[in-house]
């Protein structure tokens, strides 16, 4: 809202423009000013390695950072065992106000975020069968959209794919409200119908309670990966 630049990432520096590493990788919050001048940065994490993977300014001047951690210690609690999306609530400023570690004794792998009126939004992959905060899943590795309140507590989670690797990537909220996911799948059954590729672009369209309203499979026999998404004035 200042105009400068917000980046989110992982480091395991402990010289140059890092002031600190609480062990492996990290996840690194840098804030730039509107001319690229680095105004703060901080490490985020735990012995083991933390790595960023999205952030997004909130409608309160923070910023909400989603990412995986292997720790469960430093600034991470509640790790459920492997890897835990990792969900860090940071004040305009760059400081904790809140972490929710999320999943089960799987990898569960959190890829993007997106903040909605009454809460968060966190979309991408699940390898926990349906231990820790991780029901409905199918098997390998599923789509995993968990919703949580502003205060970061767990409100529903889904899960969306089939026997092989389902990996959701990116999350927006439409025009209408409802939330749009995207990502791979190499499923050929469960949820997944139509795919005659070695892997398929999965488009899933939601409603705000993580029900499903329509899915649509992309691609060739080849192999096809996602990259990003928006909307469009027409809807």
């Amino acid at each position: 809202y200042d105009g400068g630049i917000i980046l989110a990432g992982s480091s395991n520096s402990l010289d140059g423009d890092v002031s600190s590493n609480q062990g492996g990788l990290d996840f690194w919050v840098v804030k730039l000013n509107d001319e690229g001048l680095l105004e703060w940065q901080k490490s985020f994490g735990g012995s083991n390695d933390d790595v960023a993977l999205s952030i997004k300014q909130c409608m309160d001047g923070g910023y909400i950072v989603v990412g995986e951690t292997f720790s469960n210690n430093g600034d991470v609690s509640g790790n459920n065992g492997n890897l835990d999306y990792w969900v860090v609530k940071l004040s305009s400023s760059g400081e904790i106000e809140w972490q929710n570690a999320l999943g089960g004794t799987g990898l569960d792998v959190a890829s993007d975020v997106l903040e909605i009126t009454d809460g968060f939004v966190v979309c991408g992959y699940a390898g926990s069968h349906n231990t820790g905060d991780v029901t409905g899943h199918h098997s390998s590795l599923d789509y995993w959209i968990v919703k949580l309140t502003k205060a970061g507590d767990l409100v529903w989670q889904k899960c969306y794919g089939g026997s092989d690797f389902d990996y959701g990537r990116k999350i927006i909220q439409n025009s209408d409200g409802d939330l749009i996911v995207i990502g791979e799948v190499k499923s050929k059954n469960g949820d997944v119908v139509g795919n005659f590729g070695i892997q398929m672009i999965w488009v899933l369209k939601l409603n705000q309670e993580g029900e499903l309203i329509w899915k649509k499979i992309l691609g060739g026999t080849e192999g096809e990966g996602s990259g990003d998404i928006q909307h469009t004035s027409d809807g």
